[in-house]
Formats: structure tokens, sequence, C-alpha cells
């Protein structure tokens, strides 16, 4: 009796996981619409770090960074950087040139992909990076700054 009820059970866990790995398999709609949540988050706003000490990298090492610095609540997003390269080609700090973006640091080849507006930068080279902040008068995190 004991053994048949184990049978069962086991029947019934594999059917379940059966149809739980098919119902997983469905196909995805790449043309659905991206999905909008409203975090209450400013993704404008700056932050102000304090001077101060605090623990570094992954041994914990302490540091001191003697000045404020700011910092975006967030990552920059796909939207916000096309902001700075519509404004940045508007005012003649980079210009079109055919079908690259060029200026004092001309960019890495772009490779398209369909990202949402909202979706952060995570990719943008050391220079274009620089640019962007340089161009809406911010100052560059230093090494030690990011991780504070």
């Amino acid at each position: 009796m004991r053994h048949a009820f184990r049978i069962q059970c086991l029947t019934a866990g594999a059917l379940i996981l059966i149809g739980v790995l098919l119902a997983a398999c469905t196909p995805v709609d790449l043309n659905s619409p991206i999905a909008k949540f409203d975090t209450g988050v400013n993704p404008e706003a700056w932050a102000t770090v304090p001077a101060g000490e605090f623990l570094s990298g992954q041994q914990n090492d302490p540091v001191t960074i003697r000045y404020d610095y700011e910092i975006m609540v967030t990552d920059v997003t796909v939207s916000q950087y096309v902001a700075f390269l519509n404004a940045a080609l508007a005012d003649g700090t980079l210009k079109l040139d055919g079908e690259q973006v060029t200026g004092f640091y001309p960019g890495d080849k772009f490779h398209a992909a369909k990202l949402g507006l909202n979706h952060a930068i995570d990719c943008v080279a050391a220079g274009s990076s620089d640019s962007n902040h340089l161009y809406f008068c911010r100052s560059l995190p230093v090494f030690i700054e990011p991780e504070f």
C-alpha cells in the first residue's frame, strides 16, 4: 500500500513537472510592448555623496574621499543618452557623418538592438560616457566614487 502511494505521488509530480515545462516552451512575442512601471524615483535626480570614510572593493579596504560628489540616483537610460546625442548634435559638439556620430571621441561601432527607451545604458565606450557626463556639466566619477 505504501509503495503504491509513493508511485502515485511520483507519477503526479512527474506529470506536473512535464506540464510546467511544456507551458514554459510557448513562444515569446518579441513585438509586444515593453512593460512600464512607476517606481516613484526621478530618473533625472542626482544625489550628493558626502565626504567621508567607507569600505571599498572585495577586501573592504577603508578609503577616505575628502570631498562631496554627485552621482545620478539611477543608471543612464537609452532615452537620456539619446537626449544627450540630440542636444550635442544640435549645438555642434558632435557631428553626424553619414551614419556615424563623431566628435572629440568618435565612439565604437554601434550594433543595433531592440531596447526600451528606459533600458539602462550599460555598454557605452569610455570616451562616449565621458562626453555625456561633461556635456551635462557634471564631473566624472573617479575610480573609487561609484563604490560609495
